[in-house]
């Protein structure tokens, strides 16, 4: 717990020499005691980020992709309606 910022720190550090922009780093309570909101250049820098943390055996992660208004209206739109 008392070295968890520096934890942090190291992790964030570790994503953007990766090639990933860290949007923001919250601690928080409950099921997870961090969650981190990245920017990967794809889904295959982001899985080798969360991986080479994971490994390490002081973070379990996971990864939510997650998707714009604009992208989901695009997504909704192509797909055909249930008939």
């Amino acid at each position: 717990m008392q070295d968890a910022p520096a934890r942090s720190a190291a992790g964030r550090r570790a994503a953007e020499a990766a090639g990933c922009k860290v949007l923001g780093s919250y601690f928080t309570n409950g099921r997870y005691d961090l969650v981190r909101i990245f920017e990967a250049p794809d889904d295959v820098t982001m899985a080798k980020v969360t991986l080479a943390l994971g490994v390490k055996g002081h973070e379990e992660t996971e990864t939510l992709r997650a998707f714009s208004p604009e992208e989901m209206g695009e997504i909704f739109n192509s797909v055909a309606p249930a008939t």
